[in-house]
């Protein structure tokens, strides 16, 4: 074995030791050559909550080696394509009290393609054959599927798994039942006179048999996937960063085009229950999906179809562009109110930084994706606390931000917690801080806390120059 054979066999290995009872779960980076762990996976599955049994991991490997060993380039893409529909999943799983974690049936069902199609006739991202849709409310006709559609195919599928889970009150019989249809499942609990899944396993369909074991690889994929160093490929962010717009008249996807700008082929991507390329009148309305930046423009063309576009910003919603920036987030934070800050959505910016909950865990820097006006400088916050008190109220279209979310100019300093430079030791806990102003400098603070000379100032916040502060630093006055 040569040097380099060895070294790719030796980053392959699985590092496990233990502290105690507790076992320290290292990284393991992807190689063709390497093998999954059972047991490692299984101790893995059994630190979370899952809503299936979690000592299956024999029946999850083979799974499991198609996602992270054969093909790792198609999950990456399919990692990366949870942020178009996970937030609807999600969104629409909390509003009726269900877990998260059954949005991971579309990964089994679909892949995450709205276009989906089963030999049997089911179609989506939730793959509904027509008679559960039309059960469900949904439309099917020479105009439109909403089965294709992203939003209203979930509402339709919750619904039947809310359904499913009144009468079998066990998640794997729902799992099961939302696969081959509880008539199947009924019949099996009757052969095998019981209501445990395992013990009906056997009298149920093949692919129903495999459904709970595909779904535990599914739930492993998207806990751990960190773990084995895959990183998700995100689509375009028109893709990602949307909003609805509601439509009654009947609307062409050229008209979309002709007024946004948008690629035709991004109107479709976002609206695939529209078969051919129409929206069709409706008195009810429907929800059309497109890239947040041209909401505001399709909301007033669709009120005067032949209007021009603001003349404030008269070019800004074709021409905007997306600029990453990095922002410094503190522990206790909240994804909700950063998102609501910028006007992103916190489901974005945790799949964006593969954060667990909307609550930073911990001081870091995460990555944000927001509109770059062309006229504009976007700047950073030098920091943010959710529990500061208003006493300020930046306009929510302003994008040059000089202080934190809640713009006070007064904080205790043990409320938060600052960059390097600005970091005061324990001593100064308890101490009033303020947040510098765009235009002022360290004289101009001096003036107004006269108790307080340049030197003092600066020896305190440990500044080696003028140049260290700038607006939005928060700076101890005494």
């Amino acid at each position: 074995m040569n040097m380099q054979v060895f070294f790719k066999y030796f980053l392959s290995l699985v590092i496990v030791w233990s502290l105690g009872s507790q076992r320290v779960l290292a990284v393991v980076p992807y190689n063709n050559e390497a093998e999954l762990d059972q047991e490692l996976i299984e101790t893995r599955l059994q630190s979370i909550q899952t809503l299936v049994d979690a000592d299956k991991a024999d029946l999850i490997l083979p799974y499991l080696q198609q996602y992270l060993l054969k093909y790792p380039a198609y999950t990456q893409m399919l990692i990366g394509r949870r942020v178009m529909y996970f937030p609807i999943f999600e969104q629409e799983l909390a509003a009726n009290d269900l877990p998260l974690d059954l949005k991971f049936m579309t990964i089994i069902e679909s892949s995450l393609r709205p276009d989906a199609r089963s030999r049997a006739g089911a179609i989506g991202l939730w793959q509904l054959m027509p008679a559960t849709a039309k059960l469900n409310g949904l439309k099917i006709n020479q105009m439109v599927d909403e089965r294709r559609d992203p939003i209203r195919s979930t509402e339709a599928a919750i619904k039947q798994i809310k359904n499913l889970y009144d009468y079998y009150q066990d998640w794997q019989l729902v799992l099961a039942a939302y696969n081959c249809g509880p008539g199947n499942v009924n019949k099996a609990i009757k052969r095998a006179n019981s209501v445990d899944y395992w013990e009906i396993r056997q009298y149920l369909p093949q692919e129903t048999k495999d459904y709970i074991p595909k779904f535990l690889a599914a739930t492993y994929l998207f806990k751990f996937y960190t773990l084995h160093e895959l990183v998700p490929q995100f689509p375009d962010l028109d893709l990602q960063i949307t909003g609805t717009v509601k439509v009654h008249d009947q609307l062409t996807f050229s008209q979309i085009r002709d007024w946004t700008a948008l690629d035709i082929d991004i109107i479709r991507t976002l609206n695939p229950g529209f078969r051919k390329d129409v929206v069709p009148a409706t008195y009810d309305g429907y929800r059309v999906i497109l890239p947040k930046r041209v909401i505001p423009l399709m909301e007033q063309k669709i009120v005067t179809p032949d209007g021009k576009a603001p003349e404030d910003e008269p070019n800004f919603w074709k021409e905007s562009a997306y600029t990453e920036i990095d922002f410094q987030a503190l522990r206790g934070d909240d994804l909700t109110d950063i998102a609501a800050h910028f006007d992103l959505n916190d489901y974005n910016i945790r799949y964006w930084n593969d954060l667990p909950t909307n609550t930073i865990e911990k001081d870091q820097t995460i990555r944000l994706y927001i509109l770059q006006h062309p006229e504009l400088e976007v700047r950073t916050p030098y920091r943010i606390n959710r529990t500061m008190p208003v006493m300020q109220v930046i306009p929510s279209r302003q994008l040059a931000v000089n202080a934190s979310l809640a713009n006070d100019l007064f904080m205790q300093v043990g409320e938060v917690k600052t960059q390097p430079a600005f970091q005061a030791s324990k001593a100064l806990e308890n101490r009033r801080r303020y947040v510098m102003q765009k235009g002022e400098s360290l004289l101009d603070v001096v003036r107004k806390f006269p108790q307080m000379s340049l030197a003092k100032l600066m020896e305190i916040n440990q500044l080696n120059s003028f140049d260290d502060v700038q607006p939005g630093s928060a700076l101890v006055v005494e």
